[in-house]
């Protein structure tokens, strides 16, 4: 495995919000797929962003990606292709890109982080809630500080705040 030629740091608020595809809401893009493809070409390209939840609706659609959706702020419902998961704070739902997705439950404005991975021959990357000690095998991270920060930093073993690490996923 390659390591980054340079570290990735973006502060979630010097990033521009951008309107989804469906128009429907925000995100705020932290890792780009052209990001990840030069700084880890050995992995399948990824995108890192956090979404603005307001309200219930459907998500856009982005066939060929493995989606991986982290509520932040609170718990939501998803229904992906008609089945209704409920989805606590910091968990983390991975799903088809491409399938039937709304948010149908929302207790109160929040936000959720977003991974999405490229369907690809190469090896993919998943998001999960870090607890535990460094321990050398992320790629980045993003730093949960309450519900307005999501900084990403990398390596991201230098960080000890609640956390969201992004890593290589397990090959079976």
């Amino acid at each position: 495995m390659r390591e980054p030629s340079a570290t990735v740091a973006r502060m979630f608020a010097a990033q521009p919000r951008v309107a989804w595809f469906n128009g429907a809401g925000f995100t705020t893009e932290l890792v780009s797929f052209d990001d990840s493809a030069r700084l880890w070409p050995d992995l399948a390209p990824w995108r890192l962003s956090v979404a603005e939840l307001t309200r219930t609706g459907p998500f856009s659609p982005v066939p060929g990606v493995t989606r991986s959706f982290c509520p932040v702020g609170g718990d939501v419902v998803l229904r992906v292709d008609g089945r209704e998961t409920r989805v606590g704070e910091l968990e983390v739902l991975t799903f088809d890109g491409g399938a039937d997705t709304a948010l149908v439950e929302l207790l109160r404005a929040c936000h959720a982080v977003n991974l999405m991975s490229r369907d690809d021959a190469r090896d993919q990357v998943s998001m999960r809630h870090d607890r535990g000690p460094a321990s050398g095998a992320g790629l980045a991270v993003i730093a949960l500080e309450g519900d307005r920060r999501f900084d990403v930093l990398a390596p991201p073993d230098d960080v000890a705040v609640p956390r969201l690490r992004i890593e290589r996923s397990a090959q079976a």
